[in-house]
């Protein structure tokens, strides 16, 4: 399935879970989104990446959303930052998460030709 990114309002985190344990972690983290005081906050489940069934993909709404082609500011940046650390040390600590991954925009960059 392929995810339409939101970068601009979106912060998204690829959670790469043992087998055994992907069912639990996707029921954990909805029971941890309802919770309008924890990390995990509002964070939802989109699904899997590609077409690993170990790696599920998460979005949580940016703290301070940015237009598109605009930067925010270091300090706001900063914030974004914290807040999404808390985010992978919430998940990194639920029994069967091996790895996150905070996604981030990568502008393609053309080579010059020769």
């Amino acid at each position: 399935m392929v995810h339409k990114f939101e970068h601009s309002t979106f912060t998204y985190f690829d959670v790469k879970v043992a087998p055994d344990a992907i069912e639990n972690v996707i029921s954990w983290t909805a029971v941890a989104s309802a919770n309008a005081l924890g990390p995990l906050a509002g964070i939802e489940y989109i699904g899997h990446v590609g077409d690993m069934p170990d790696h599920l993909l998460y979005r949580i709404p940016k703290l301070f959303p940015t237009p598109e082609g605009s930067e925010a500011s270091q300090g706001l940046e900063e914030l974004e930052d914290r807040r999404n650390a808390g985010v992978v040390d919430s998940i990194l600590a639920r029994q069967g998460v091996i790895h996150v991954d905070v996604q981030s925009l990568k502008q393609r960059v053309k080579r010059d030709e020769l």
